[in-house]
């Protein structure tokens, strides 16, 4: 009794089991998607003063595919389209009210990427930016106010994360392209110097220089240099470079002795200072 249950539960099982088998098959025939449009449907009409919804829908019946058009689309469209592909003739007769259109799959939607709208998650997509060189903070506060409600920072990753049209988003990409870019580094060194009372005075004859003896005094010297006695000298580069190789002379020939030589680097166009005890 025992063998004929179980060899009966075999056979109400089987016809079961191939059921299943066949189902996958047949939902993948019902939830196939159509395929975007290839580049090759060429529009080519005339339009003047024509309603843009009116455009879309002469569009729509010569490429013979369905385009939607929200609540947001108005307005009026003055173009001459001739064997342009489907995509680019929506681009065109779109530009003027910066209005998108994305492929749903089996239609183009048509609409303002305005976060008001009521189709803005549908017509839009998000990408996310990877800041490489710089703070991500930084880069979207240099980014135009117009994108602000596009796009969101995460400091923690240094990502700034954009959700708008492909043609905003992409005018962002660029933008933060250039913007995202390795800073020069600066390497500051500075020399302390105990220079003698000869070589001080060689030191002036050089260079106009005046070194004030006694209390601390801000002037100008004949080479037009701001200085003052404890504060350090301002100078140009060039002069700058005269000095410093004077004063290696006076090192090497015993006028002056270095006490110390600190050196720092920083960012180009960030400060930096060095502190001596």
């Amino acid at each position: 009794m025992r063998r004929i249950i179980c060899f009966l539960l075999l056979i109400a099982l089987l016809p079961f089991n191939l059921a299943i088998g066949e189902t996958p098959t047949m939902e993948k025939e019902v939830t196939q998607e159509i395929q975007k449009p290839s580049g090759n449907i060429l529009i080519t009409n005339v339009f003047v003063d024509t309603e843009l919804r009116q455009a879309l829908r002469d569009i729509s019946a010569q490429a013979g595919i369905n385009i939607i058009a929200d609540n947001t689309v108005q307005g009026w469209v003055t173009a001459d389209l001739k064997d342009v592909p489907l995509e680019k003739a929506l681009e065109i007769v779109l530009a003027g009210g910066g209005y998108t259109y994305k492929w749903m799959g089996n239609y183009y939607l048509v609409g303002l990427p305005d976060i008001k709208s009521s189709t803005f998650n549908s017509i839009t997509s998000t990408e996310h930016i990877k800041i490489k060189y710089l703070d991500a903070r930084s880069i979207a506060g240099l980014l135009s106010d117009f994108y602000t409600p596009y796009i969101k920072v995460d400091p923690v990753n240094n990502i700034i994360t954009i959700t708008s049209s492909r043609e905003i988003i992409e005018r962002i990409k660029q933008d933060i392209a250039r913007l995202d870019k390795p800073m020069k580094q600066v390497i500051i060194e500075t020399v302390v110097l105990e220079i003698s009372e000869t070589g001080g005075q060689s030191l002036e004859g050089s260079f106009g220089i005046t070194l004030p003896v006694g209390e601390p005094a801000t002037t100008t010297g004949t080479a037009g240099l701001d200085y003052s006695y404890l504060g350090g000298i301002v100078f140009s580069l060039d002069a700058a470079q005269k000095i410093w190789f004077k004063l290696k002379a006076l090192v090497e020939e015993g006028k002056a002795n270095v006490k110390a030589s600190p050196k720092i680097s920083t960012l180009d166009g960030k400060e930096a200072s060095i502190e001596l005890g």
